[in-house]
């Protein structure tokens, strides 16, 4: 995965967990939501201030963007959304449910093994 790609992945995590549609997070930085799109299939690789002003409407460092670009480029786009899904489900979990969702994921690991 390009560093396009990745970004783009991330900024359709960070749009997702916060409940906006590609139009609305366009409203707010002053772009369309082809623009949003764009960059979030890795079309394009947004300039610095549209970045910038991405990060702070959807709540996170501009660091976000780039979090874990050191795991093996390799890893497939699909899997990495399915992860940051689960993520941003598990947040939203009290302690008990996700207490439970742990035991449902290690139960699904354990067949593998």
């Amino acid at each position: 995965m390009d560093l396009k790609q990745y970004v783009g992945v991330q900024v359709r995590a960070a749009r997702q967990k916060r409940r906006l549609t590609q139009e609305r997070l366009g409203e707010m930085v002053g772009k369309t939501a082809e623009s949003i799109s764009n960059i979030e299939r890795g079309q394009v690789l947004p300039p610095l201030d549209t970045l910038y002003d991405i990060a702070r409407q959807l709540d996170v460092p501009m660091g976000f963007f780039f979090e874990e670009m050191d795991r093996p480029r390799t890893i497939a786009r699909n899997r990495m959304e399915l992860e940051h899904r689960l993520r941003a489900l598990a947040e939203d979990l009290g302690d008990g449910e996700l207490r439970l969702a742990v035991a449902v994921v290690e139960a699904i690991a354990a067949q593998k093994h």
